[in-house]
């Protein structure tokens, strides 16, 4: 089972929460004598719970009804954690904090590891949940041939179209150069591909990176260069 356990308690009722993908829980509250499950499916649909509840008595035992108070209470125990985990598995721009939580403190590249810059760091999630990632790496510790053109790491779980050119789920190493051109590289920094990018010469107020969605596909912008990202 992807996830269990108790989460909350009112009066001798316990009741424990499993998790399954994110969208189906499944609470049993002990009562003491009968077992009663309730079965709880929420719907991204106009933010809507249903619930469909499902009594499982054996003949030898007798249904103890918990009062509504004592329900009630058990309840918001448990769907305060769901609807926040909804939230959060939400498709498109990462938040910051959900930054904290995925990018590496470290990345591995070209024999070494090197700090990430969280602060610089960006990504989206996918309808179906998957990620993708983009951070700059304190280089410094490279040599001057390898600086020359990995500025950063680039994570993604799913098939990517980089401006035309495809790119599949793996762990990647990145650059932009002064005329705009996008570079992807492999971890042992030998080049995959160059794509020509874009200039935003509108924007006010460039930062060093971050990522912002664009229809139905992302940017990634370095200053006021950026590349489209588009999930395959």
């Amino acid at each position: 089972m992807p996830g269990s356990g108790v989460c909350g308690s009112q009066r001798g009722i316990i009741a424990r929460c499993d998790l399954d993908h994110g969208l189906f829980v499944r609470f049993v509250l002990l009562l003491g004598g009968p077992d009663v499950s309730l079965e709880l499916l929420p719907t991204m649909a106009e933010s809507t719970l249903w619930a469909v509840f499902k009594f499982e008595l054996t003949e030898d035992k007798l249904m103890i009804k918990p009062t509504l108070r004592s329900l009630a209470a058990v309840l918001s125990f448990c769907l305060f954690p769901l609807l926040l985990s909804a939230q959060q598995s939400k498709a498109g721009v990462l938040s910051a904090q959900e930054i904290k939580r995925v990018v590496p403190a470290a990345y591995f590249f070209r024999g070494q590891s090197a700090p990430v810059q969280l602060r610089n760091s960006g990504g989206f999630r996918t309808a179906d949940g998957k990620l993708v990632l983009a951070g700059f790496v304190d280089t410094s510790g490279y040599s001057m041939d390898v600086q020359a053109k990995y500025q950063g790491f680039f994570i993604t779980e799913v098939k990517l179209n980089i401006e035309g050119t495809e790119l599949a789920p793996g762990e990647y190493g990145f650059g932009f150069f002064k005329d705009g051109k996008f570079l992807v590289m492999e971890v042992g920094a030998n080049d995959l591909f160059t794509v020509s990018g874009h200039v935003d010469d509108k924007m006010a107020r460039p930062v060093p990176l971050k990522v912002v969605a664009d229809g139905d596909g992302y940017r990634l912008y370095a200053g006021r260069k950026w590349v489209g990202l588009k999930p395959e």
